[in-house]
This record gives structure tokens, sequence and C-alpha cells, in this order.
């Protein structure tokens, strides 16, 4: 399966890379509130063509395989970025996700780890809040749960794992907060991950194009939802 849909991370060229590419050592990462107890209480299973699949909320030790994942997944793409800036995404993701807003946690980033191999295969990122996002047309409601940044490793496509970790996600949803309808946006010329969402339970709400396409060559997004 190709990478899903567009990326909503916040981007800052501004944070250190923990890739290969970069040996200056960051930050640690830190939760604030209940928010690091309430990652820990959340773990997901399920059996892939690939073999088990374990979801469990980003960690220190996942960072620079999620950050490679993405890199690799969305070259070539609009939504392309360099390995440094993915890495500082991330980092900046995890900041915002772990700060509460109204009880809530401002978002989870869930990883995919191959049990047999402990190599990281899928990431899928879930917001609840406007402002741990980007904002992207058509919009979703105020506040809802947005998921993002689906991708998974070449070589594992077709074996399950996006589905795997799309089903994670909607777990997630229902585990950290008290939404109960998903969002998302995927690429429009991306007929294998809208048939995949369609086949999970997606409906397509609205599709937007920001150019005509003899103008413009970015594709149009289609904005689809689930309730849980």
């Amino acid at each position: 399966m190709a990478t899903s849909h567009v990326p909503a991370l916040r981007p800052t060229a501004g944070k250190p890379s923990r890739s290969a590419l970069s040996r200056r050592k960051c930050r640690k990462l830190r939760c604030q509130g209940s928010s690091c107890s309430d990652l820990e209480s959340f773990l997901w299973t399920s059996k892939s063509a690939a073999g088990l699949l374990r979801v469990e909320p980003l960690r220190e030790a996942l960072m620079e395989g999620a950050g490679d994942l993405l890199c690799r997944a969305f070259a070539g793409t609009p939504e392309g970025r360099p390995i440094k800036i993915v890495m500082g995404g991330l980092e900046v993701a995890l900041t915002e996700f772990a700060k509460e807003h109204k009880g809530t946690r401002g978002g989870v980033f869930l990883v995919g780890i191959l049990e047999e191999t402990q190599e990281v295969v899928g990431t899928a990122a879930i917001s609840f809040f406007d402002a741990t996002r980007e904002e992207l047309a058509p919009e979703p409601p105020q506040d809802s749960a947005y998921l993002s940044n689906v991708a998974v490793l070449d070589k594992m496509r077709g074996k399950g794992i996006g589905k795997g970790m799309v089903r994670a996600a909607e777990e997630a949803v229902v585990h950290f907060s008290d939404r109960r309808k998903l969002y998302l946006h995927v690429r429009e010329n991306n007929r294998e991950a809208v048939g995949m969402y369609l086949t999970e339970g997606y409906m397509e709400i609205e599709t937007y194009a920001p150019l005509p396409r003899w103008i413009s060559n970015r594709p149009a997004m289609v904005l689809m939802a689930k309730s849980l």
C-alpha cells in the first residue's frame, strides 16, 4: 500500500535531527500531567501477512526508525521533506501532543513494530485539536479527531500493515478521547489508499482542488470520515 495520505505534522527546520545524518543529541522529550501513564496504557496488536504487528505510542528508541520511514514514504510527493525537517516535525508533534487541552491529550503518534524483527514498519498520528495539526482544505469540524502520517515501510506494503495502523489509530481515539468520529485527508489520485479507506468504512465527505488541474499539478484532496 502506498502512503495513505498527506502528513500533518508541524515541521520546523530549526530542530536537530535524530537520524544517522546528525549525531547531535536532542533534548529529552517530556510528558506533562497524566500523559505519560496514559501513553503506557495503550498497546494494540494484530496479525498481518508479515507477522505479528505491535502498535504503541512513539518513544525515544523509535524516533529514528519512524523518521526514516516517513521521509522515505513521502519522498517524491508534494509533501516530501528532508530527514532533518521530518525529525524536527516529529519532536514538535510529540511536544504538542503531550500537552493537555480540556483534560484530553493534544494527540498521539503511533508506531507499528514487527514483533519478530523489532523493525519499525508503520506510522500513524492522531490529533484531537486544531492547534496540534496543520490546516488543510476541506477542513474537518473544529477540534475533531484527525488521522495523518499513515505510512508503511516499502517492503511491507501489501501485507496488511496499513490497515493495521488505521485500526490501531481508531482504537487510540476511543482510548485517549471522547471523540467518536475520525477524519482524514487523502490525495484524490491515490486510488489505492482511497479504496482501502472505503473498505474500512470511511465515507467521502468533500473534495477540494485549490486550482484547476490544467494550472496546477497538485492533486485534489478528499476529506473522509468514519464513525467509531
